[in-house]
This record gives C-alpha cells, sequence and structure tokens, in this order.
C-alpha cells in the first residue's frame, strides 16, 4: 500500500500467456533480465502451453546461455515434447539472447509479435520496441480479457486470522500435542473411575459417619418394602374402600350392608328415596350412586338389581362393583367427601368451630377475668337492654324468680313455669325453645344467683351460642344474658375474695 492506493502487479508469465494468445508457435517466449538473472519461459505443446518463472544464478565455466538452455530443455522435456524438439527449442532461445547483447528483452517467434500489433492498435512496428516493452504490452492486453485476474496480484499472500476452533484443531493435529492429549484421555479412563469412587466414598463417611447402622436401617427399610409391595398385591385396604363407597353414596340411599372381600366383586345393598333437595327420583339416585363409583376410578363393571318397593316409594336395590384399582386417592369434591363435609353439616348446616373453653364447675372460674367470649361475633346491639317507647328499661317480673337451672336428671330445677312461657314467648326469633336454648333472664334473676348457679347458668349460656341453629333475634338475647351473668359471676368472686 503506498499511500491510500493500493498497490498490485503483474508477473512477466502473465505478459507472455497474453502474447501467447493460444497459438502454437515453433520457438519459446522467454523474458530474461541479466540484471537479477529472472527468467519467464512459455513453451507450446499439443496439450496447451507450458508457463516457468525461474532465476538463473551465475555459476562458473558456466554461461548465460547454456543455464537458459538447460531450463528451455527441462521444462520442455517435462512436458512430453521429444528430445529433438527440445534441442530446436534450445536453439531459437540461445540465438534470441545473443541478439538481446547481455540486456533485458523480450524473446519470441515473429508471428507473436504481428498477432499481438493486430490486438494492441497503434502499437508500433518496430522489433527493438518490442523487444523492449512486448512484455508491458502483454499485460496490458491481459487487463481487459480473461487474464484479469493475473494483472491485480498482491505483492504478498493474503493472511486470514482463523478461529479459535480452527487454531484448536491445528494444534491438536500436531504430533507432540495428540500425544499428550491421548495420554491424558487414557489417565482419565484408567484412574477417573478410581478417583471419583474414592470421592464418593469420602463424601459418603463425611455424612455417614455411622455406616454400618444405616445400612442396617436401609436393609430394614427394603425388607418393609418388600413386605408392603406383597401385601399390595395380594390385601385391600378395606377402611378406604369402606369410605368410597360411602362418599360415592347420596344421601337419599340409606345402606344396608356392604361386603367387600379381597378378590371378589364388592356388594352393596340398600334402599333408596326420592331426593327432595335435587328432585330425583329414587332409581335417578341409584344411578347417580353408580356415576360417582364409576368416576373415582376405583370401581368398574359396575351391575344393579333392583328389589320391591315399600309404601313410601322407597326401592330395595343390590349393587355389586369391580375393584380394578383400590389403591388409588380420588380427590372427591366437597358435597361428595363426608370428611370435609359430614352428614350433619349437609342436613342442618356447617357448626361454627368452637373455639371457647366452657365453664362447668367452680374450678374453671377461679379467676374472674379468665372468662373467655364465645366464638361468634356479638351483634352490635348485643350490648342493649330492652326498654320501653319512653326508653326506660322495664323489668320482666316484679318477683324473685330462680334462673332455670338443669339438674343431675336431666330436668330443670327453680323458676316458674308462667314466668318461663311468659320470657319464651317474649324472646322473639323463629326458633322454639328447647332443652339446648336457655331461657330468657332478667337483672332481678341474674342479682339473686349465687356462684354456683351462675357458673351454670353462664355455661349453658356459651353453648347455646355456639349453635348453627340460633336465629339473629334469639342470638341478641342470648349475648345480653351471657354478658349480664358474666358481670354476676366476676362480682360474686371479688366478693369471695375480699371475704375474711
Amino acid at each position: 500500500v503506498a499511500g491510500d492506493r493500493h498497490v498490485t502487479f503483474a508477473p512477466d508469465v502473465g505478459g507472455l500467456a497474453a502474447l501467447l494468445n493460444g497459438q502454437r508457435p515453433s520457438g519459446p517466449l522467454l523474458w530474461f533480465d541479466p540484471a537479477d538473472g529472472s527468467l519467464a519461459l512459455a513453451i507450446s505443446n499439443p496439450n496447451g502451453a507450458v508457463f516457468r518463472a525461474a532465476r538463473i544464478g551465475a555459476q562458473r565455466d558456466v554461461s548465460v546461455a547454456e543455464n537458459v538452455g538447460r531450463v528451455i530443455a527441462e521444462t520442455a522435456l517435462s512436458v512430453g515434447l521429444t528430445p529433438e524438439f527440445a534441442g530446436r527449442l534450445v536453439d531459437h532461445g540461445a540465438s534470441g539472447l545473443g541478439a538481446l547483447d547481455h540486456a533485458a528483452g523480450l524473446v519470441c517467434p515473429p508471428e507473436i509479435i504481428d498477432s499481438a500489433r493486430e490486438r494492441l492498435p497503434g502499437s508500433p512496428d518496430d522489433p527493438q520496441w518490442w523487444r523492449d516493452y512486448g512484455v508491458a504490452a502483454g499485460v496490458l492486453m491481459a487487463a481487459g480479457n480473461q487474464l484479469a485476474p493475473l494483472t491485480r496480484l498482491d505483492r504478498t499472500a493474503p493472511f486470514t486470522s482463523p478461529s479459535r476452533g480452527r487454531r484448536l484443531i491445528e494444534s491438536m493435529s500436531e504430533p507432540a500435542t495428540a500425544i499428550r492429549i491421548v495420554a491424558v484421555c487414557a489417565a482419565v479412563v484408567l484412574l477417573g473411575p478410581l478417583l471419583l469412587a474414592g470421592l464418593r466414598l469420602a463424601l459418603l463417611e463425611l455424612k455417614l459417619p455411622d455406616l454400618n447402622a444405616f445400612l442396617k436401617e436401609a436393609r430394614n427399610a427394603e425388607v418393609q418394602l418388600a413386605m408392603y409391595r406383597e401385601l399390595k398385591d395380594k390385601v385391600w385396604p378395606m377402611t378406604k374402600l369402606l369410605s368410597d363407597v360411602a362418599c360415592n353414596t347420596p344421601e337419599s340411599i340409606d345402606l344396608e350392608q356392604i361386603r367387600i372381600r379381597y378378590g371378589e366383586r364388592v356388594t352393596v345393598s340398600g334402599r333408596a328415596k326420592k331426593d327432595s333437595k335435587s328432585n330425583l327420583s329414587a332409581q335417578e339416585v341409584v344411578a347417580l350412586m353408580q356415576d360417582n363409583l364409576r368416576d373415582s376410578n376405583v370401581f368398574e363393571e359396575i351391575y344393579l338389581n333392583w328389589g320391591d318397593s315399600n309404601s313410601f316409594g322407597a326401592y330395595e336395590f343390590t349393587l355389586s362393583a369391580k375393584v380394578t384399582n383400590p389403591y388409588h386417592r380420588h380427590a372427591y369434591p366437597e358435597e361428595l367427601d363426608y370428611g370435609t363435609l359430614t352428614l350433619a353439616d349437609r342436613l342442618y348446616g356447617k357448626r361454627p368451630e368452637a373455639t371457647t373453653t366452657l365453664v362447668s364447675d367452680e374450678s374453671d372460674l377461679s379467676d374472674a377475668d379468665d372468662l373467655e367470649t364465645p366464638a361468634q361475633t356479638p351483634p352490635s346491639d348485643a350490648a342493649a337492654t330492652p326498654a320501653d317507647d319512653a326508653g326506660v328499661e322495664r323489668p320482666r317480673n316484679d318477683r324473685t324468680i330462680r334462673p332455670p337451672i338443669r339438674d343431675g336428671g336431666g330436668g330443670r330445677r327453680g323458676g316458674d313455669v308462667a314466668s318461663r312461657g311468659t320470657d319464651r314467648s317474649g324472646a322473639g326469633g323463629s326458633v322454639p325453645a328447647s332443652q339446648d336454648i336457655p331461657e330468657p333472664l332478667s337483672r332481678e334473676q341474674i342479682d339473686v344467683m349465687t356462684l354456683a348457679e351462675a357458673q351454670e347458668a353462664y355455661s349453658h349460656l356459651s353453648q347455646a351460642l355456639q349453635q348453627a341453629r340460633v336465629d339473629e333475634d334469639l342470638r341478641k338475647r342470648l349475648w345480653k344474658d351471657w354478658r349480664m351473668v358474666r358481670d354476676r359471676v366476676r362480682e360474686l368472686k371479688k366478693t369471695a375474695e375480699g371475704a375474711p
């Protein structure tokens, strides 16, 4: 590169090839420069032409003509020309070199010059000019035809930087490197398993100091697993199968007998009646049970036999099924899972979770401040006191009435029948009074309670507040009574603690 211009060059043989242009002259084309001994040679042969570039060195007792003749003869004989023709080529070359008179120049047959002049208009016909500039004229003609790549050669060979992968491959191709790699691979193959086994043993010894004890435990576990696998193949989980049958049985079916024996069909007999909730007939209820059993992926080949019906429209039936996957754990929805939603919850609604410590005796109320509140949230007006239109608190009864307290025989003691009937009718709400719901208490009744009576009333009110069937109005009344009884218990406890 000279400045910003990329410099290229054209070899002498490129100019000779352009001058030859496919012709077959009887003599050679050569360019010789005695200053540096460079020689460019082109010889026609039956297969085309042969080109050679050489450098002639100075030798003792050997002339330049003899050296050039030797190169011509070697080149002619290398392409299969006869020795006689090679000799004639050497003679032509020697005569041409004599005409150069030890100066650089071109030696070629006259027909080559004539052909070049026709292809290069305006060129002179002076032989000396062609002797001096013939190669340059050939390079000029080569730049305009298929020989143009020969006129744009770089002074140095192009250099490409190989990639890392190629450099790695080339380095591995070297014999010394290949031998090292083979030796390392052989060492890894032979010693690698031993090294890995040693590291694994060291890690196991670090994690398991007492290896024998762990091995014994592992052997026992294998024996147990083998026993479990044997049991799984020969024993059914009877409790689970009973649970599957129960979960897939609708509420309107009463099961009378369930027969499960290993290897045999499960047999279920019972009585089906109409389901008032879903308005399904007895036959449709049993068909629903069949579908549930089939969808559980535990039973298959479910067959049904019908029996007699009674006067209430209930039908007896017998159902048998084949157990195909006894250990399959089916994800039952809540409406089918009796473990999540019991029969009582389905019939009467879910019961609230009891988080209250119920007070049953005097020892549970050893400290008045430890009384706990039932889990249900009291209504906003639970602490309100019934009042008349004038806003003045009105007692329920002017007489002194003992609170209704259960006796040991399940009956009630104390209180007045008429007053209880009046209080029951004034409690409000749609739920009728029962033995689970305490009767209303007035302030006068609570004020005359003893500590034992107040504790028992407190316990009954706490139990009643936890019942799901208590409506809103009744709950408000129970909360009011519960608060007054709680305050009475605290008052009596403080009084007892302050007595001498």
